[in-house]
């Protein structure tokens, strides 16, 4: 059987003050909205053996990225997050990771990423926090939903961009050619003029 320094992987305790009040993940999202917002149960990561701890570690690249991150190799979800099949259940990695790491498991939490790498499942690189946090975190790294303009990893164009969206508009340049030439949907340039989108850009 396969020994682990786990002295090499795993940090140095610390202790986490976070609130089990909100109970909601991204990972784990929850159903519906407002006052009848379902939470979807996430099940508690189940006490491994050691031959499953040993087919959960040998799915971790012991070669650390320029951040020092330990990615996950196996099987990866549409939002880049590792999973596992354990006991029959499909678990995210980075949480199985944080529950083997720390010795407890995140259950009603989000286990978050320091360094932005969904697929890290390096345990120093794991901590945990509340839908708030996530949220917050999400912000601070600039991948929320919503965000405006550039602040929003995903967005294409700048705030100068869009000021001469709107400027060769009223200029009188179809949005068949304004959308050609910024290389973005004919109705994004309409979403822009009509300032549905991007409502901040004078």
């Amino acid at each position: 059987m396969t020994t682990y320094d786990t002295q090499t992987i795993q940090p140095e305790g610390r202790e986490i003050e976070v609130s089990r009040e909100e109970t909601c993940r991204a990972d784990q999202p929850c159903e519906g909205t407002g006052s009848t917002q379902r939470k979807k149960r996430v099940p508690e990561i189940p006490t491994l053996t050691e031959l499953e701890k040993e087919r959960f570690f040998a799915k971790i690249s012991t070669t650390p990225t320029d951040l020092g991150c330990l990615e996950w190799a196996a099987s990866i979800n549409g939002k880049g997050y590792g999973q596992i099949r354990i006991f029959g259940k499909t678990f995210a990695a980075h949480r199985v990771a944080y529950s083997l790491y720390y010795g407890t498991d995140p259950s009603g939490l989000h286990v978050l990423h320091s360094c932005d790498n969904p697929s890290c499942c390096f345990g120093g690189h794991l901590f945990l926090g509340t839908n708030a946090d996530n949220v917050a975190d999400k912000v601070r790294k600039g991948r929320a939903k919503g965000m405006p303009g550039v602040l929003n990893s995903k967005a294409k164009l700048t705030e100068t961009d869009v000021s001469e969206i709107r400027r060769l508009r009223a200029s009188g340049m179809i949005a068949r050619c304004i959308a050609e030439q910024f290389n973005v949907g004919r109705s994004m340039v309409s979403h822009i003029t009509n300032r549905r989108f991007w409502k901040h850009v004078s």
